[in-house]
């Protein structure tokens, strides 16, 4: 007779193998009775197979394959996203390591990989770690959610829920140490349901709200449910035993955690995209306008190409704004913003510089074709008439580095804002072009 079971050390067993296994001596032309006994103080899933010497190697290779690659995998995106965390220093990259440590390591656990190789020793807490890697699996899972969606701002009831479930979890955490896995594991599977539901409801609100990032969230978390879905399929006898099918559940969980790398890479360009962006004209921002006029003039100076910029300013815009409020403003500014954007070449850069003043930067273009272009755009934003039938104007200074007083960035810009001011000294709506 042979005993053992998840509450004995691992060496009690008579294979060194995450299942239990049991040699059957079967002499041909003989027939046989073994009798099992099982017992558990919770749910227990049984599945009995006989194997041939032959089959179970083949069984225990494909098992093999099947977990060198989901572990292999998850260590390869566990590292990745340490090092984007150690770039980039964005804490919903810490809490995804958080999340997809615990879920790891719960996989290893409900495998049984964790008491074979991790703790063989240690058989009480083997049956405890279930319960407390699930449980910090929902904390830092909800908490990564939270981070990433930023729900505090996109969906503040739902993030106000989201906290509830999350000392919930925390509560369930403390009691895994001190309640036995018989009583605390259904009360822990509805809160997992719960969490769950919650988080791809936090995902179609944050979509439906137009952030970007949030279709690769909810790619990641819809093939971690149909993974899931796939292996209670094979569970309960509707789908047939693959190799597919038996690991659903890693399946969906890897391919969940490459998509969710991709979603935090997506929300890094996110982020980066709103930094150098203005949120009102949709132009660039004065931070890429800085960045892109030295990247630019480094560039014109090296291939010898000519480079000029333009520094416009719509006229009496504060009296405008004054008179007829900032809701009219605001109007006057985006109306101004795509006339200069219609009007130039795609790889021409607008940039809101602040306030009412925009620069643009046009490589390839020599100082007096950019007259030519500056004259262009004024004649259109003063036709354009976005208030109906007030006129607005604009004035333009224009500077290039074919200019005999430009040896730098810095000089370009200048020069061109000099101009600008003589354009408004000159009675406004009109170009000047920078004196050499």
């Amino acid at each position: 007779h042979t005993a053992t079971g998840d509450l004995r050390n691992f060496d009690t067993r008579e294979f060194s193998h995450r299942d239990f296994l049991f040699s059957v001596q079967l002499p041909a032309s003989e027939q046989r009775t073994y009798y099992l006994r099982f017992a558990s103080s919770g749910p227990i899933d049984i599945a009995l197979t006989l194997y041939e010497p032959t089959t179970l190697l083949g069984s225990i290779s494909e098992e093999q394959l099947a977990y060198g690659a989901y572990f292999g995998g998850f260590l390869v995106l566990v590292l990745y996203n340490f090092f984007m965390f150690l770039v980039v220093r964005d804490r919903a990259f810490f809490y995804y390591l958080l999340y997809a440590i615990s879920y790891g390591l719960y996989f290893s656990v409900f495998n049984g990989l964790s008491f074979q190789f991790l703790w063989p020793q240690q058989p009480v807490w083997g049956n405890m770690s279930l319960l407390v890697l699930l449980s910090l699996s929902l904390i830092f899972g909800m908490q990564f959610t939270r981070k990433f969606l930023d729900t505090r701002l996109n969906s503040s009831r739902q993030d106000r829920f989201a906290v509830i479930l999350q000392a919930l979890a925390v509560v369930a955490l403390l009691l895994s140490f001190f309640l036995p896995y018989s009583i605390l594991i259904l009360p822990l599977a509805l809160l997992t349901v719960v969490v769950t539901a919650t988080i791809m409801s936090m995902g179609i609100t944050c979509l439906i709200r137009g952030y970007r990032p949030a279709r690769y969230f909810m790619i990641a978390w819809g093939l971690l449910l149909l993974g899931v879905l796939v292996y209670m399929l094979k569970t309960f006898g509707v789908l047939p035993h693959s190799m597919l099918t038996q690991n659903g559940f890693q399946v969906g969980s890897l391919s969940e955690m490459v998509l969710l790398s991709l979603a935090l890479a997506s929300r890094v360009n996110e982020m980066q995209r709103q930094s150098r962006t203005d949120a009102l004209t949709k132009l660039f921002n004065r931070r890429f306008f800085d960045e892109r006029v030295a990247f630019e003039f480094e560039r014109a100076q090296r291939v010898h190409s000519p480079l000029a910029l333009l520094v416009a300013d719509i006229d009496h815009f504060k009296e405008f704004n004054d008179r007829h409020g900032h809701a009219r403003g605001d109007e006057v500014l985006k109306a101004v913003a795509k006339q200069l954007l219609d009007g130039v070449r795609s790889q021409d850069v607008v940039c809101r510089y602040g306030g009412e003043e925009f620069a643009l930067i046009l490589p390839g273009t020599s100082e007096g074709q950019a007259m030519h272009i500056a004259e262009q755009l004024r004649e259109g934003v003063q036709a354009s008439r976005p208030q109906g039938d007030r006129r607005i104007t604009i004035s333009v200074g224009v500077a290039g580095t074919d200019n005999a007083g430009v040896a730098n960035a810095s000089d370009l810009f200048h020069a061109a804002d000099k101009a600008l001011y003589q354009a408004k000294a000159q009675g406004r709506n009109c170009v000047i072009r920078a004196a050499g």
